[in-house]
């Protein structure tokens, strides 16, 4: 049965998805890397209908599969925001903080009234950026939390400090990496002055040293999910790596963090309907020493992280 893209969703509405589409994008999920061929065996598609989709799903911005550092790379300093104000104040923020380079994600709560928004800077105090929004009159609450330490979909390695000192053509792959993980190492090679070997093994040993890592930006209608929430944790000391952990292989998670402040954990779920909210916090909190949780189901996002 095709999927029609919701009203919310971050893709043109009347974009139809075949359920041929949806298994891909789910088996892309679980292996950002597989070869056309290995998809096209798991999916039972040919091997050019797969690329032939994969890249109108690309086309359409309904999937993105991208290289990522954790926040702290090289000594940056990563924070998580929220703010809260009114929906006018909130729309124009949200859409200001979605244009600066340093911000990592924006998205609007499905109240309209609180911006939730990650922003990396250097070291040192303070941060021009935090500072203007807590100097708006208009923002009644702000709310800001250092990223501690942040967990990788599916426990992939990825390190703050590089094992070895990176080169110019090192960040030249890493930028194009970031922008589109599964562009052709013979593209990269144009874009970047090398040769394809040259980008092949770069990139492998990017990812080998942990460097960098792979997530995949798709949007939650397309899965037929409907419900993208945050979820703060509070806990007592004992069992927030080992929650986080298992958090982080969850299917619906698609981000998880040790935060400083009054949270101990934030966790980016997206699950089919409102009600599995109740029955992912029953199910995957319980036993781990959970003291209180704030669920706060989202609505627009404005930026998926750094580009």
């Amino acid at each position: 049965m095709p999927i029609i893209v919701g009203v919310d969703s971050m893709i043109n509405p009347d974009t139809t998805l075949t359920d041929s589409d949806v298994r891909l994008i789910l088996e892309m999920d679980a292996d950002p890397t597989a070869t056309f061929a290995a998809l096209a065996e798991k999916t039972g598609l040919g091997e050019r209908t797969v690329a032939r989709r994969y890249r109108r799903l690309v086309r359409l911005g309904v999937i993105r599969v991208v290289a990522r550092t954790l926040p702290g790379f090289e000594g940056g300093v990563a924070w998580m925001v929220r703010s809260w104000s009114d929906t006018a104040r909130a729309d124009r923020l949200s859409e200001a903080l979605a244009r600066q380079p340093r911000t990592r994600w924006v998205r609007v709560s499905q109240s309209g009234h609180q911006v939730v928004w990650g922003l990396l800077s250097s070291p040192g105090r303070g941060d021009p950026i935090i500072s203007e929004v807590s100097d708006d009159a208009k923002i009644r609450r702000l709310e800001i939390m250092q990223l501690i330490k942040v967990w990788t979909p599916r426990g992939q390695i990825a390190v703050e400090v590089p094992g070895y000192r990176l080169d110019e053509v090192d960040r030249a792959v890493m930028s194009e990496l970031r922008r589109d993980a599964r562009l052709p190492a013979a593209e990269i090679a144009k874009r970047v002055g090398v040769d394809p070997a040259t980008v092949s093994r770069r990139t492998h040993r990017l990812v080998e040293f942990g460097i960098v890592y792979y997530e995949v930006e798709i949007d939650p209608a397309v899965q037929g999910f409907g419900v993208d929430s945050m979820i703060w944790i509070a806990m007592a000391p004992g069992k927030i790596g080992e929650l986080a952990k298992k958090l982080s292989r969850h299917p619906y998670c698609r981000f998880v963090a040790a935060t400083s402040g009054r949270f101990d954990l934030v966790v980016s779920v997206v699950v089919p309907h409102h009600e599995d909210l109740v029955a992912f916090v029953d199910d995957e909190l319980a036993g781990y020493a959970v003291v209180s949780q704030e669920v706060d189901p989202m609505a627009r996002i404005l930026k998926h992280g750094a580009r």
